[in-house]
């Protein structure tokens, strides 16, 4: 009989708004358990940015409970919630928020300068930071060619799997992937996917992917709909993007 796999992500009782009176989020429960691979979908509107941005620190609920591997991180104070993020969560934003003056390598070792632990991982696998960078972009299919140059110089494609690679080095417990392909063609997409999927499987990472397109959902362990699970769906006004305040990590 299979053990049964502990839990990542557990909100409880959760409450948000961005302007009082008006709920963005009202989510009773919600759980992701380790090593899942979850899809998260839901229209325009539905707190898909938003959820994010509380799973990753970013920001904290009004009410209810944040636990992000055992934490309730909502009661960190904000420099604590920067150190567990950085050490803790992955992120691939839709945008990808690479650092143009950097080259591709540089742009993938950047978050072990300020995360202490997923240094300390590559450190306990004997493999050094540049060693690692080289084997995810290989793993994700980029060419070896390309690593010094500046990520300005590739495609949308190539600049894709360097945000990749760099939320997945150091072996983050959660990867959060907010649209990262919507830029994309449908048959890149799978094969992105299928080669994020085999990274997060060796590394034992926890997936929560977020994406509009239906068409990918059937990839995944489980599907979400936000707009189903949270209560303030129907009421809710647009909510402005955290992704520029989550940075690299």
């Amino acid at each position: 009989m299979t053990a049964p796999r502990s839990n990542v992500v557990e909100l409880s009782n959760i409450e948000f708004s961005w302007k009082a009176g008006i709920p963005v989020l009202d989510i009773p429960e919600l759980t992701v358990s380790k090593g899942e691979k979850v899809f998260v979908r839901g229209p325009s509107g539905s707190g898909k940015t938003t959820l994010l941005g509380l799973l990753g620190g970013v920001i904290t609920p009004e009410r209810g409970q944040v636990n992000v591997l055992g934490n309730d991180i909502s009661r960190f104070s904000p420099v604590q919630r920067d150190r567990f993020r950085a050490d803790h969560v992955g992120f691939i934003f839709q945008m990808f928020n690479l650092i143009p003056y950097l080259s591709v390598i540089e742009n993938v070792t950047l978050p072990l300068s300020f995360a202490k632990g997923r240094k300390s991982n590559l450190a306990s696998n004997a493999a050094s930071e540049q060693d690692e960078a080289r084997r995810l972009l290989k793993h994700l299919e980029l060419d070896d060619s390309l690593l010094h140059r500046p990520v300005t110089e590739l495609s949308i494609g190539q600049q894709q799997r360097v945000a990749a690679a760099r939320a997945l080095i150091g072996k983050p417990d959660l990867i959060i992937a907010d649209e990262p392909t919507s830029a994309l063609d449908t048959d890149t997409r799978e094969a992105f996917i299928n080669l994020l999927f085999a990274e997060c499987e060796a590394a034992g990472n926890t997936l929560l992917f977020v994406s509009h397109d239906q068409g990918l959902e059937s990839l995944f362990d489980r599907s979400i709909a936000l707009n189903e699970i949270n209560r303030a769906s129907k009421s809710k006004t647009a909510t402005p993007s955290v992704n520029k305040t989550m940075e690299v990590a």
